[in-house]
């Protein structure tokens, strides 16, 4: 990773050295909160389609950035805390899917949709994630 966008440090700093830069990134965590509705289409008990939609929050924790000059030195090129800033940003999906009964209290199922996150607040200019995610699911009654 090279916040110049050339592979070496500025410059501008005083330093015309060329040596190339590598980075490494903190770990990123994601903890996302939802609540959806969805409806059932038709009403054969052993095949179920329906569509959904929800809507939440996706937490994530600061994620810092350090890069390092990748002659072997090991010598700290830089530091940047908040590379990525700690906070909450909106999340929203619209599913349609169906359901193959398993017995009388299980069902197991397929969907998909498309999945929207706001951009992660950085340094550097992200945009919002749009996804189509397809996910096999599982229900059991009690």
């Amino acid at each position: 990773v090279d916040l110049n966008g050339n592979g070496v440090k500025d410059p501008g700093e005083g330093n015309n050295d060329e040596r190339p830069v590598q980075g490494h990134l903190s770990d990123l965590h994601l903890v996302t909160v939802e609540a959806g509705l969805r409806q059932y289409l038709g009403n054969n008990p052993a095949f179920r389609s329906y569509i959904g939609a929800s809507a939440g929050a996706t937490y994530n924790n600061e994620v810092a950035l350090t890069q390092t000059f990748a002659d072997g030195t090991g010598e700290l090129f830089g530091r940047q805390e908040g590379f990525i800033d700690s906070g909450w940003n909106p999340t929203a999906a619209a599913v349609v899917g169906t359901e193959f009964a398993v017995g009388k209290r299980a069902a197991i199922g397929v969907e998909s949709g498309i999945r929207w996150r706001d951009s992660l607040d950085t340094g550097v200019g992200t945009e919002d994630s749009i996804s189509i995610p397809i996910r096999l699911r599982g229900r059991v009654a009690f």
